[in-house]
């Protein structure tokens, strides 16, 4: 039965009462905590990618022993392009980023919006319990 309008939610007594729904309200934030520190991670990864990238330079864009690329930037499709100028038996060449680094900011920022409704949830999901 739903409680009555401006009452505290709670849990009853059968489910275990107040000290269940603070059982409840740990375990949801330690899994907040666990997808935040995920996320973290999968935002960090690739800013040392990039960083190693910026600092090798030419030898981030490496085709064959002692062949290098110039190094340069697309925003759209977001990644790393490398240009080779034609040598010996291979043709001039540009490869660019692929789908995978679109898929892999999309999937960023979903990701974002399901931490931040599980951050909301757990800091809002259980208001008033406190309260008796």
């Amino acid at each position: 039965m739903p409680p009555a309008s401006g009452a505290p939610r709670w849990y009853p007594p059968a489910y275990g009462g107040i000290g269940q729904c603070e059982r409840v309200r740990t375990a949801r934030r330690r899994w907040v905590l666990v997808a935040t520190a995920a996320w973290v991670t999968a935002a960090v990864v690739p800013l040392a990618w990039v960083l190693y990238n910026v600092l090798a330079d030419e030898t981030a864009c490496e085709r064959t022993d002692s062949e290098y690329g110039s190094l340069s930037w697309s925003l759209m499709p977001p990644g790393r392009v490398c240009r080779y100028d034609a040598v010996d038996h291979l043709p001039a060449a540009t490869v660019g980023p692929s789908a995978w680094e679109s898929v892999y900011l999309v999937g960023l920022a979903v990701c974002a919006a399901v931490v931040g409704t599980l951050w909301y949830r757990s800091r809002v999901a259980h208001r008033g319990h406190d309260d008796g």
